[in-house]
């Protein structure tokens, strides 16, 4: 038996890569599909970095559209659906994710049953390229609770007065080992983030300090410094 388990052990590190956290995570969602209210079901295959994903898009009317494709960047996802190609941008609200796409936009928090709407107002919203126009890629060296890591993340513009910016990233330990990063930014001198590995409402509130021009964000547990 005890040889079994290691034998599994070994092949779940090998199916992985590395020594990455690469867990699979199913979410809910409501949205709008061609101007139809829907509920998604989204299959994440690596929910801490990029990876593969699937699901089905249903509608009110009871038709389901399977879905499969890739999270092919930080912020993107890409997939086919009734053999059209989709290609969504993530925007955040507060601790929900929206994906926003041309013909296809969903926020987490699905209902029960999709309800559509009879008489649906439009109102003007950026397109996922003009999202993606204004996101910013940012690298980072630096510390948390004392280990040594890296850590690359996209910010966007953030979707409230109190919110300058907000990014989602990748952190890297010394020891390879991946895990996602949140920040969201309440003035121009503070920038909090949350780290997977947290409980969820564990937050580093860190402040921007300037040296010899390179700027660092730090608290007590968590220090980044922008890299060039």
């Amino acid at each position: 038996m005890k040889k079994l388990t290691t034998h599994l052990f070994v092949a779940l590190l090998l199916a992985s890569g590395s020594f990455a956290f690469a867990a699979a995570i199913a979410k809910s969602y409501s949205g709008s599909y061609n101007g139809a209210a829907c509920t998604v079901q989204v299959n994440w295959h690596n929910w801490s970095g990029l990876g593969a994903i699937d699901g089905q898009i249903k509608l009110a009317n009871g038709t389901t559209i399977p879905f499969a494709g890739s999270n092919t960047r930080t912020g993107v996802i890409e997939f086919k659906a009734n053999g059209s190609s989709f290609r969504l941008v993530r925007i955040d609200a507060g601790r929900k994710a929206s994906w926003v796409g041309n013909k296809l936009s969903f926020t987490e928090g699905a209902a029960a049953t999709p309800t559509p709407t009879p008489t649906p107002t439009p109102t003007p919203s950026p397109t996922p390229e003009e999202l993606e126009s204004k996101m910013v890629e940012q690298s980072y060296t630096g510390s948390w609770k004392g280990k040594g890591v890296t850590v690359h993340m996209r910010w966007a513009p953030g979707d409230t007065p109190e919110v300058l910016r907000r990014g989602r990233g990748t952190v890297t330990m010394e020891d390879g080992t991946q895990f996602s990063i949140e920040g969201w930014q309440p003035s121009a001198d503070a920038t909090e983030f949350s780290l997977t590995p947290d409980e969820a409402d564990a937050t580093y509130k860190t402040t921007k300090t300037t040296k010899e021009g390179t700027v660092a964000w730090e608290s007590t547990s968590l220090t980044l410094t922008e890299t060039k």
